[in-house]
């Protein structure tokens, strides 16, 4: 299960993030990250998440790597439960298939940001009408 959780941070990492942002850039010559060194809120939490998603990858690979190392991080052990464990794989696998359908619906207006230099059209057809408005919730959920 370990090692599984391992591989799925990595797939999940390359198609949602790695693969979409070179085809988007490939097509558009646009890079779709776009946060600017201003003092803003969005750049703030932008940083914040880069931090977050590199404490969550170092994590995932210690415990596929190390195991009994997760000790020392602090296991919250209520949390520790059969059920709860497929819970989260369960929501787990539903959030990325719902992220992965909502990207592809974006297509090229796709961006992790503001973008303020290029004009960005608001997708409202095919089905991201209904994936879109709560991406960020299963991103957290995830």
């Amino acid at each position: 299960m370990n090692y599984y959780l391992l591989i799925f941070y990595c797939v999940f990492l390359i198609t949602l993030f790695i693969i979409p942002t070179y085809v988007t850039y490939k097509r558009t010559g646009i890079n779709p990250f776009q946060f600017s060194k201003e003092q803003t809120a969005i750049n703030y939490v932008g940083k914040a998440y880069k931090i977050i998603s590199f404490v969550a990858f170092t994590l995932v690979f210690m415990n596929a790597v190390f195991p009994a190392s997760m000790k020392y991080f602090s296991p919250i052990s209520y949390l520790q439960s059969p059920y709860l464990n497929w819970l989260g794989f369960s929501l787990l696998h539903f959030s990325y298939i719902w992220i992965f359908i909502a990207q592809r619906n974006m297509a090229d207006e796709w961006r992790i940001g503001i973008d303020k230099e290029n004009e960005v059209n608001l997708i409202t057809k095919k089905t991201i009408r209904r994936l879109i408005t709560t991406k960020h919730l299963r991103l957290v959920l995830a």
